[in-house]
């Protein structure tokens, strides 16, 4: 496939996976409530657009693998790292790695510095304190925004042969700077 041709990824500021529940079943009382913004977890994720719109389309179809995208996408913002979600791939010329969901699944993913709402809301707030936040530079504070270091994720690859073709629009996306 040619560069060309490859669709650009969009990216859309969302620290919220979904904005509603979904209920497993008829039967079931058990809930997760995917409007979940990580608020105790040290990273802070974001998700292109194409990953809100998979969560979206797949939240009742395929709940159980939303449901691991959601737990595998918690334990990459607690830090957590080891060899299952944090596999760097080689050939594409940014840091993007692979979190593992099954032998086939994948979720593309890369560490970025974009716009903390977090530390904003942090640092709105004059009555909050926030051990990191004397380690922010003071043109970021005197601007009144605070960039952070977080998790952007690109990509939800359900078939493993996809997976090529999704780190090229990751890639071309990228170039392009469309964030």
């Amino acid at each position: 496939t040619s560069p060309s041709s490859v669709p650009e990824v969009p990216v859309e500021k969302s620290t919220s996976l979904l904005s509603s529940s979904v209920k497993l079943g008829d039967e079931e009382e058990e809930v997760i409530d995917f409007d979940c913004k990580f608020e105790d977890a040290p990273w802070e994720i974001e998700l292109t657009e194409p990953v809100v719109k998979w969560f979206k389309k797949n939240r009742n179809k395929n709940y159980k693998i939303c449901v691991h995208v959601v737990q595998r996408l918690r334990t990459l913002a607690s830090g957590y790292w080891n060899e299952r979600n944090h596999k760097r791939l080689t050939g594409p010329s940014m840091h993007l790695y692979e979190a593992n969901l099954t032998s086939g699944q994948r979720i593309l993913w890369e560490v970025a510095v974009n716009l903390s709402e977090r530390l904003n809301q942090f640092q709105a707030s004059p009555s909050s304190s926030l051990s990191s936040a004397s380690s922010l530079s003071a043109n970021n504070q005197s601007a009144g925004t605070i960039h952070a270091e977080m998790i952007r994720v690109w990509a939800i690859v359900e078939d493993h042969d996809n997976l090529d073709r999704e780190i090229e629009k990751v890639e071309k996306s990228h170039q392009r700077d469309s964030y």
